[in-house]
């Protein structure tokens, strides 16, 4: 049991030496800051990494006619120039494999907005992507209002729109984008749907079908509906992640077959899921390395310090048990200011540790500091304090009374 005596000792030794104090409350800050910081990076990359793999654009299979990708400086150039795809070659590939979930076309592009009706939009320039239907249910996509366009939309070459969350909401003064009409690419285009919210960037894009310039689409493979060399793309879903090497494989084959051996790209986006993912963990390997070593070093220090004044308060810890102190509540003594200073320090730890998370949030979107992972920061400077101060609190709880008073 503490009494008032003990904590007017324990106090009174804290504020005794006050940089010595501050000191050692600075490094349990430091080691629980660094805990929590690198738990917190750890747990966020390995969230990150498993959504990117688990993403559905890193399931796509895309086939294209150019290689490589477009810059000023270096332009994509066409495998084989010749080569026009189509409908048909999008219907025959998927059927090729099982392991294709939905096949799809999705070319992104910019309309320059013309003013029509009243109110008229308010934006010059909107970021359009050409798609078939399928892209929405890939993409799980819906509409929040109105409906989404279906393949007799195209086989009937309606020029209809569907607009993201975000977009539809900003194009017009009003805030109303869901049956107005505007002219872009010189057609006039009705919204007939707006999407719900995904928190992606086709909130902030439009969508009109891919053969909307063309004819004689049919959505069963008959009638050949070709594309433009400079925007050829097919692309496939694969539902499972782990069959993408395989798909790819099969559809390759289809392609060899049809065009010649690697007349066409066909690449899916595994790897560069996987080179993200791998960045993520050599920087979490870093940080951890840095926290690790930030709680070895505040260690070290802690337990040099609190040695220092165990051997420093041992004449006090005589003259208690000379007057009759139970060796048990001179450990409580000397245990208690390290007690103090390890809660004093867990709270600067923690707000260390926010300020952090939100820097790193902030720059490069790793934050995910939780409750959870403060606790888990918080336990492991409590256990740091304990076995730095444990140690020379019982030896001075074992000290003879004689011996500890001689002592200077």
């Amino acid at each position: 049991m503490i009494y008032g005596e003990d904590l007017r000792l324990g106090i009174r030794a804290l504020l005794g030496r006050p940089a010595e104090s501050l000191l050692l409350a600075a490094s349990v800050g430091i080691a629980v800051g660094a805990t929590v910081t690198g738990i917190t990076l750890a747990s966020t990359a390995a969230t990150i990494s498993e959504r990117l793999l688990a993403a559905v654009h890193h399931r796509e299979i895309v086939v294209t006619t150019t290689i490589g990708t477009t810059t000023e400086a270096a332009p994509a150039r066409l495998a084989r120039p010749d080569i026009e795809l189509s409908f048909e070659d999008l219907h025959r590939a998927r059927s090729v494999t099982d392991a294709v979930q939905y096949a799809y076309i999705a070319e992104d592009t910019y309309y320059h907005i013309e003013a029509i009706g009243d109110p008229p939009p308010q934006l010059e320039d909107v970021s359009v992507v050409r798609v078939t239907p399928e892209y929405f249910a890939a993409r799980e996509l819906e509409a929040k209002g109105g409906s989404l366009f279906t393949p007799a939309d195209m086989e009937r070459g309606d020029p209809v729109m569907v607009v993201g969350s975000q977009l539809g909401a900003t194009l017009f003064s009003d805030g109303r984008a869901l049956g107005r009409e505007l002219v872009g690419d010189y057609r006039r285009f009705l919204i007939i749907g707006v999407l719900m919210r995904s928190r992606t960037e086709a909130d902030e894009r439009a969508f009109v079908p891919a053969s909307f310039l063309r004819e004689n689409y049919r959505s069963s493979g008959r009638g050949v509906m070709k594309f433009g060399p400079d925007r050829t793309s097919l692309r496939f879903t694969v539902a499972d992640r782990s069959l993408v090497g395989e798909a790819r494989a099969q559809v390759v084959g289809y392609f060899d077959a049809t065009y010649g051996e690697g007349a066409l790209s066909v690449t899916d986006p595994r790897a560069e899921a996987r080179a993200v993912a791998d960045r993520y963990e050599r920087l979490v390997r870093v940080i951890l390395f840095l926290a690790l070593s930030a709680l070895m070093i505040a260690t070290l220090n802690m337990s040099s310090i609190f040695s220092s004044r165990a051997l420093r308060r041992r004449r006090s810890a005589g003259i208690l048990k000379a007057m009759g102190a139970a060796g048990t509540r001179v450990f409580v003594v000397f245990l208690f200011d390290a007690l103090v200073l390890g809660a004093v320090g867990s709270s600067a730890g923690v707000v260390l540790a926010a300020l952090l998370d939100r820097h790193l949030a902030g720059e490069f979107g790793l934050g995910g500091l939780h409750a959870g992972l403060i606790m888990a920061g918080v336990a492991a400077s409590w256990i740091v304090v304990a076995t730095c101060s444990v140690v020379p609190a019982v030896a001075a709880a074992r000290s003879p009374a004689a011996d500890a008073i001689r002592y200077e």
